[in-house]
């Protein structure tokens, strides 16, 4: 059964992102957002005018940096 992954948080996060649950590729890479089809970290870079990184704990930084929190809130899924 796909299972979601731990929230990216700390104490300064003020914007908590929801998201269901991780895809299949995300799941494989064990990444929020690893699908590169997928547009979320290049929008959020852009949203702070900065150029993006794809170094996933990297990503997790810059996301905290700008008191960001990231959850995807389906803990786990049967697939079908």
């Amino acid at each position: 059964m796909p299972a979601s992954f731990e929230p990216i948080i700390n104490k300064e996060s003020e914007i908590l992102i929801l998201g269901s649950l991780p895809s299949i590729i995300s799941l494989r890479e064990k990444q929020y957002y690893a699908n590169p089809r997928n547009h979320f970290w290049k929008i959020l870079y852009s949203v702070f005018n900065s150029e993006i990184s794809y170094d996933y704990n990297a990503r997790k930084e810059f996301l905290l940096k700008n008191k960001m929190a990231l959850w995807d809130v389906i803990g786990l899924a049967e697939e079908s």
